[in-house]
């Protein structure tokens, strides 16, 4: 995996950028890491059999960091995972329970507003149209009694670049309005309508930072190199491997939440022979995950995988 894809994040920053509905693993966590699920996200096709791993590897997270794409803004995480011989479902602790790098809590003082950009947005002149409720709770108070009312706000973005707009208010009915320095972000970024900025103020009388969401937020396809190199290192006996992991709507289907699935009402997992030890390297009998709306089998020498939604 190449070094210095991304960019550490202030976690209350991050998270404000990456939205409500992101879940984030904890250190400590014991998951469970399927590399032929994580092969789906290549950008080219792989040849899973010639990757000798499990189908499902026990994991412990042994680190978490935030990030952001240094290509395309979009925040990720990056996780440390540690092979574990804990049985699949079995949860319990793991022989090397190294723990590192856990991230502090996100700030409660965080506040930020989101936008969509609108095709006026992004071409009508360099100007960006701000949500009312957002300008008077997240930029500094403007002189109403200006004409107009006008003020520069200085922002960062998640790469640490400054960055300033001319804030004015004006026009009939008035309305707050990014103008200088607007249309420069807009092309240095690429950004099109459809895509959302955030800004965010991670504390009273703090710094104003932006973050982006692209309209494909969260659809990145990861390098085949990066894939392959995860998926072997999950292979070879308790070396820990890094997968970083771009947020969807919902949780990762290839790292899934460790769970035990002795209880016969589990309404995530059902496993035939669920209380048979599964050890990594040995394939387990054939498992039924739910995950996401999506039924999943893995097992045996072939895999079937049922794509129908609830």
């Amino acid at each position: 995996m190449e070094p210095g894809q991304g960019r550490e994040v202030d976690p209350a920053i991050w998270m404000a950028c990456a939205g409500t509905t992101v879940h984030i693993p904890r250190v400590g966590d014991s998951v469970v890491y399927s590399p032929e699920l994580h092969a789906h996200h290549a950008s080219s096709p792989i040849q899973f059999h010639a990757a000798t791993a499990s189908p499902l590897v026990p994991c412990q997270i042994a680190s978490v960091r935030l990030l952001v794409d240094r290509d395309t803004d979009e925040v990720f995480y990056r996780l440390t995972l540690r092979p574990t011989t804990t049985t699949v479902g079995g949860g319990g602790e793991s022989t090397d329970s190294v723990v590192v790098g856990s991230p502090p809590e996100a700030m409660s003082q965080v506040r930020s507003f989101a936008k969509v950009l609108s095709k006026s947005d992004v071409y009508n002149g360099g100007a960006f149209t701000v949500p009312k409720s957002g300008a008077e709770s997240i930029f500094p108070p403007l002189n109403k009694d200006a004409t107009p009312p006008t003020q520069t706000i200085v922002v960062r973005d998640l790469h640490g670049k400054r960055w300033e707009f001319t804030h004015v208010y004006r026009g009939e009915p008035r309305r707050h309005l990014l103008q200088a320095g607007w249309s420069k972000f807009i092309d240095h970024k690429k950004l099109v309508a459809g895509d959302t900025v955030v800004f965010i103020r991670s504390s009273p009388g703090g710094e104003l930072s932006i973050g982006i969401r692209r309209a494909n937020y969260g659809l990145k396809e990861m390098s085949t190199e990066v894939v392959v190199e995860s998926i072997r290192a999950a292979a070879l006996a308790g070396n820990p491997f890094v997968v970083e992991c771009y947020p969807r709507k919902g949780k990762l289907d290839y790292i899934m939440k460790n769970v035990d699935t002795s209880h016969p009402h589990n309404p995530l997992t059902k496993r035939e022979g669920a209380h048979e030890p599964y050890e990594r390297g040995t394939p387990p009998k054939r498992t039924s995950i739910r995950l996401f709306g999506c039924n999943i089998q893995i097992g045996g020498p072939s895999t079937e995988r049922s794509s129908t939604r609830s």
